[in-house]
């Protein structure tokens, strides 16, 4: 299956849905003025980006430091192989869980699922990755915290 080339109109409405929202109770329309084109039209092009698999979602990313989330870790798991993908569907599904990804397993590092949780402490962290444990019955996790934040920001394509 061949995906089509996008326009230059999907491009431009791609490339200003990539950045901040305007902070404007319409930010859409907003957007669509500074590439001088009708907020309706705007909004066709993006909901076809949608359809056509080139755009997910549109988001907003939470700070969770200011939002009272003290804590985050990633869970890591380590499962027989014809497990990790029920398994990764399941971590997945977690109210708590961010992200999660599915990674080659190698014999230095066999843990083939990864998923970030946020919570308001460390024990609470711990407290749901024995909760996710418990359902997914991992051959072995872990919990690795993180020290400091280098860089969290959104995919920006060139476009």
């Amino acid at each position: 299956m061949t995906i089509p080339r996008m326009t230059d109109t999907q491009r431009k409405v791609l490339g200003a849905l990539q950045g901040d929202l305007p902070d404007d109770p319409e930010p859409y329309d907003i957007l669509a003025q500074r590439l001088g084109m009708p907020v309706g039209e705007f909004l066709k092009v993006a909901r076809g980006l949608v359809q056509a698999g080139y755009l997910r979602k549109v988001s907003a990313l939470v700070n969770h430091l200011q939002a009272g989330f003290q804590a985050n870790a990633m869970c890591v798991w380590k499962l027989a192989p014809e497990r990790v993908d029920g398994a990764g569907e399941t971590i997945a599904a977690f109210d708590e869980v961010t992200h999660c990804y599915q990674r080659p397993a190698t014999d230095e590092w066999p843990y083939a699922l990864f998923c970030m949780v946020h919570a308001g402490s460390r024990k609470a962290c711990e407290d749901i990755a024995r909760k996710i444990a418990r359902v997914v019955n991992p051959i072995e996790y872990r919990v690795i915290y993180s020290t400091r934040e280098l860089k969290k920001d959104s995919l920006r394509l060139r476009l």
